[in-house]
């Protein structure tokens, strides 16, 4: 069943680029029926093992996750964000460092990217410049803003035009 078990897992390398990006060592073994990625940092260590489950169980130094969940960022999160409180991680700098690596084909309602962006629009307009220096990011960014004048009250007129400015200001 080897190569069977590589091909059921979506995604395996996203994973193992986000454990790179949070600061873990990572190594993937190849089990029976399922793969499993060691990741570690410091004298923590945990293996994620990607197989055919339901949901997303931590269990002391194990975690079970379905084989599926890299592939968009709302399931993904079950996964990412009990991993990076297990590390004492905080999920704010962790959503941040993910946002630099995931795949825009991969946010199915696109809200990762937004929510990532609102969040630090007024705290961390650094971090954003360098994010939004990515053409696609930035692109995409830039054509959900009347989305989110619509959908999401926290997201003002006010907050619009710091972000169009913000994405013009990256994009030279």
């Amino acid at each position: 069943m080897g190569s069977d078990a590589k091909d059921r897992v979506s995604r395996l390398e996203l994973f193992q680029e986000i454990a790179k990006v949070l600061g873990f060592e990572s190594q993937m073994h190849e089990e029976s029926n399922a793969l499993s990625v060691k990741v570690s940092k410091g004298d923590i260590a945990l293996t994620v093992i990607f197989g055919d489950f339901k949901k997303v169980r931590i269990w002391k130094k194990f975690a079970f996750a379905p084989s599926n969940i890299m592939e968009d960022y709302k399931t993904a999160a079950e996964l990412l964000k009990p991993l990076a409180n297990a590390f004492d991680i905080n999920w704010h700098a962790a959503k941040k460092m993910i946002a630099t690596v995931w795949p825009l084909e991969s946010q199915s309602d696109n809200n990762f990217l937004l929510e990532v962006v609102l969040e630090n629009l007024g705290s961390d307009q650094e971090f954003l410049k360098d994010l939004l220096k990515d053409q696609s990011k930035n692109y995409l960014v830039r054509k959900s803003i009347p989305y989110m004048l619509n959908n999401w009250p926290e997201f003002t007129k006010k907050t619009s035009s710091l972000l169009l400015k913000m994405l013009d200001d990256a994009k030279r």
